[in-house]
């Protein structure tokens, strides 16, 4: 069975609803709890997971983040990416330069267009 690696958001954890569903519908999923750690020490931990397993990934928000920019460091093309609101222009070390992310993999955006905290232009333009 292919694996997920779930990338949570800054503010919740690794094991709410996001994770549930996956583990519901059946895969194995990987979800590393990164509460307290800053952009930097999450991608870190994330790296290895990536060359490890190269698995589908699901970030939500500031996971989103994480995935995008620590698919980059591992330097792999993913199978997939499920990104849910990615946070993507948040100014914190390693992510001093928004504008060179780039997709690791094909990917499917979750987002509202209605979103105030993370409006989906921010995607759109790092992306595109």
């Amino acid at each position: 069975m292919k694996t997920i690696l779930f990338c949570h958001g800054l503010e919740s954890g690794p094991y709410g609803s996001k994770y549930q569903a996956l583990k519901s519908a059946g895969w194995n999923v990987l979800a590393p709890d990164c509460r307290g750690m800053g952009l930097q020490e999450r991608v870190a931990l994330v790296v290895p997971l990536l060359l490890e397993h190269k698995p589908y990934v699901v970030g939500s928000s500031y996971g989103g983040l994480v995935a995008v920019l620590a698919g980059q460091i591992a330097g792999v093309e993913l199978p997939g990416l499920v990104l849910c609101a990615p946070a993507l222009e948040r100014d914190e070390e390693p992510n001093t330069h928004p504008e060179t992310l780039r997709l690791v993999g094909p990917t499917i955006l979750v987002h509202g267009t209605q979103d105030t905290v993370i409006p989906v232009e921010v995607f759109r333009k790092n992306t595109s």
